[in-house]
């Protein structure tokens, strides 16, 4: 749907596409910087999450051990740092993906301002009908 609307949009104003060079450009290098973050962090956070799982499903095989031993402070304190670490992964991912969200929606606000840019430079050549043209021309609107 987005090459379409381009390809609408470059078909009425060609120098459409000359913006789009380096908007491309940004949206290529946003796009490397976020894959690589985010990974990580998403390892990071499944990992956490299966060191959270292991120290419950050892506390459960010995719970008897545990109460006669009078051990079960440690295995709260141990499972309150696994969570916390697991907060810490899960939050940081969120946070990576606000930042791209941010990124996009800059991208997305660049391009509709190019957009009105040429229309209103060439606005004299283009008529009325087409700077309105949409790239989906069945959906109906409605008021």
């Amino acid at each position: 749907m987005m090459l379409g609307m381009i390809g609408v949009i470059s078909w009425v104003t060609p120098f459409f596409l000359v913006a789009m060079l380096p908007i491309g450009i940004v949206l290529n290098f946003v796009a490397r910087q976020y894959i690589s973050a985010a990974r990580q962090l998403k390892r990071l956070d499944a990992e956490s999450k299966t060191k959270i799982g292991d120290v419950y499903g050892e506390l459960l095989q010995g719970l008897v051990s545990v109460r006669a031993a009078n051990t079960g402070k440690h295995y709260i304190e141990e499972a309150g740092r696994l969570v916390d670490m697991n907060h810490r992964a899960h939050w940081s991912f969120m946070v990576t993906n606000r930042w791209l969200g941010l990124r996009l929606e800059f991208v997305g606000s660049m391009v509709v301002f190019f957009c009105g840019i040429f229309v209103c430079l060439y606005s004299l050549r283009i008529s009325g009908s087409l700077a309105g043209t949409r790239a989906t021309k069945n959906k109906k609107m409605s008021f």
